[in-house]
This record gives structure tokens, C-alpha cells and sequence, in this order.
């Protein structure tokens, strides 16, 4: 049987209170502190989000800014392009995140 500890806790109003606890050692956390690899892939998948949202905001300050300077047409189909451009290179580094994740 394991020996209990009383251990003394302030609740909300600064009067002590007494707790037990059983006298067992903490489990170690699972898988311990992140590596490298996973520090680079973390590090690679804030770039793909920020790269959607910015080419999203990109895209629609420019639809916008296009219609008040009423610029032609042919810049509404190049901001298409390039946003469909950073879209494209978020969904390929995604699926290669996703590869890397799952190869085990």
C-alpha cells in the first residue's frame, strides 16, 4: 500500500487546505522533447499556412484594387494565375508533409 503525503495548497482565499496524494512517481511524457525533424516540418507547415492565407488576402486586395483604378482585364487573369500559382505550391508541399508524417 502506498504511503500518502499531505500536501498543503492555497485555494482561492489564501487559507490553507490539505490534500492527499498517493506517493507514486510521475510517468515520463510521451515522446519527449520535439526533434529536429519534427521542428522542420512544424516550421514548414506554418509556411503553407501562411502562404494560403496570403496569397487569398493577395487575391482579393488585388480584385479589389483592380476595379477601382479599372484596370483591364488581363491583370485580373494574372493575379488569378499567380494566386493559383501559390495554391498550387502549398497543395505540393502539403502532400509532401502529409507523405513524410506517414512513411513509417
Amino acid at each position: 500500500m502506498a504511503a500518502k503525503r499531505k500536501q498543503v495548497v492555497r485555494n482561492g482565499v489564501g487559507m490553507p487546505v490539505a490534500r492527499s496524494k498517493p506517493d507514486t512517481p510521475k510517468a515520463p511524457a510521451v515522446g519527449g522533447p520535439p526533434t529536429d525533424r519534427e521542428l522542420a516540418r512544424a516550421r514548414t507547415g506554418r509556411t503553407v499556412a501562411l502562404v494560403i492565407a496570403g496569397s487569398i488576402l493577395l487575391w482579393l486586395a488585388a480584385h479589389m484594387v483592380g476595379r477601382l483604378l479599372e484596370l483591364p482585364i488581363k491583370y485580373a487573369y494574372l493575379f488569378d494565375l499567380m494566386a493559383l500559382g501559390a495554391l498550387f505550391w502549398a497543395l505540393v508541399v502539403s502532400v509532401q508533409l502529409w507523405r513524410k508524417r506517414n512513411e513509417r
